[in-house]
């Protein structure tokens, strides 16, 4: 059993070691020559991000995921799979989101962060004994807020 094992545990560590990194520069060229038969269109607008690159030298093949990212913002579970054996397309798995520009409104939320967390909190019947306050705002270059942590509760607890 221990030689079972141990042969298992060699041949997975074999192919875990043949996978190697590849840059975001050289997913990303794949993605540009192939835009067509992925069936997305690329724009500055538009510029899907790259969430894993790597190429399998055990079998020749590059995988890619990418994440359909508009004007910065990661689209929610709109993400593809990619293969590629010497550079030439062999699957193409998920779906973006076409014609994005016409369906999206603004990168500019509609309501302020603090009022979509107090939504949020009513519509799962949590109680906010705390003040939200902003701690840091870096929405207009990595949209990102930062709040300092409040205590949300599902029910009022009863003080001996």
């Amino acid at each position: 059993m221990k030689k079972i094992m141990t042969l298992v545990f060699s041949f997975v560590l074999a192919l875990l070691s043949s996978a190697q990194e590849l840059s975001k520069t050289v997913a990303l060229s794949l993605v540009y020559e192939n835009s067509v038969a992925l069936n997305i269109n690329v724009s500055k607008d538009n510029i899907p991000q790259i969430s894993n690159a790597y190429t399998d030298e055990s079998f020749g093949l590059t995988y890619l995921y990418l994440q359909q990212a508009y004007r910065n913002i990661k689209v929610y579970n709109s993400i593809k799979t990619l293969v590629f054996k010497k550079n030439v397309l062999q699957s193409n798995f998920g779906d973006f989101v076409q014609d994005i520009a016409l369906k999206a409104n603004s990168e500019t939320p509609k309501i302020k962060a603090v009022e979509a967390i107090k939504i949020a909190a009513k519509h799962l019947d949590l109680i906010n004994n705390s003040e939200l306050k902003e701690l840091e705002n870096t929405f207009d270059t990595n949209k990102r807020i930062i709040f300092r942590k409040v205590k949300l509760q599902k029910k009022i607890l009863k003080q001996n």
